[in-house]
C-alpha cells in the first residue's frame, strides 16, 4: 500500500504500534485506516480525518498533505498550490459548517432529557463524536440550556423582555467560546 512506510513513521512519533491500535485511538474501522494506507483521503469523510490526525498528534491538513499526494500533482503539473490552512483556520471553516448543528442540539438534548420517551432519545448518542470533536477544537458552551445564570451581555443576547447586567436569566439555548473569544452569543430571556 502507497502510504504505509509513511503511516507507520506517523505511528510511531504517536506510540501506536499496529494499525489496529490505530483504528482504535481514533475510534474509526480498520477500513478507515486501509484508506489512509492507500491515499484515498479525499474519499473520507471530515469527522474520520479529524479523528485520525488526533490520534497521530498532528492536524487534519498536515494529514491531507501527506496522504493526499495532490499537493504533489499540482505542483508537477505547473498548477498554483493553493496555502495551506492552518490548524485554527480549519477549525473555523469546520464551526462555520457546524453552526446551525451548535446552536440547536443542546436545545434538543435537553427536550429529550425531560422526556426520555421522545423518539429522538436514540440519536443523542449517535453525536457523541462530534461533542468531542468541538471539544478537541477549544470549544466551550458559555451555559447549559435552563441554567439560571447573571445577565452579561458580552455574552449573553435577550431573547426577548430586558434585563439589567447581573440580572438572573435562563438559557433558552447555548452560546460558544472558541479559545476563549466569543462565537455565538447564548441566548436568554428573564428567568
Amino acid at each position: 500500500m502507497k502510504y504505509t512506510p509513511k503511516l507507520q513513521e506517523w505511528m510511531e512519533r504517536a506510540n501506536l504500534t499496529s494499525f489496529r491500535q490505530l483504528s482504535i485511538k481514533a475510534r474509526v474501522s480498520p477500513w478507515s485506516v486501509q484508506q489512509l494506507r492507500q491515499g484515498n483521503v479525499a474519499k473520507m469523510r471530515i469527522e474520520v480525518l479529524s479523528k485520525l490526525a488526533a490520534a497521530l498528534h498532528v492536524s487534519p491538513p498536515d494529514l491531507w498533505e501527506a496522504f493526499s499526494g495532490q499537493e504533489k500533482v499540482k505542483a508537477a503539473q505547473g498548477a498554483t498550490i493553493a496555502p495551506r490552512l492552518s490548524s485554527e483556520e480549519w477549525e473555523t471553516h469546520n464551526l462555520q459548517i457546524l453552526e446551525g448543528w451548535l446552536l440547536q442540539w443542546y436545545t434538543a438534548v435537553a427536550a429529550v432529557e425531560k422526556n426520555p420517551d421522545l423518539a429522538a432519545s436514540h440519536l443523542v448518542p449517535l453525536v457523541r463524536p462530534v461533542e468531542e470533536l468541538i471539544q478537541s477544537w477549544g470549544v466551550e458552551a458559555i451555559a447549559p440550556v435552563g441554567a439560571e445564570i447573571p445577565y452579561d451581555p458580552q455574552w449573553h443576547e435577550l431573547m426577548g423582555g430586558s434585563a439589567s447586567p447581573g440580572d438572573p436569566v435562563c438559557v433558552r439555548y447555548v452560546g460558544y467560546r472558541h479559545r476563549g473569544k466569543l462565537l455565538h452569543r447564548a441566548r436568554v430571556s428573564p428567568c
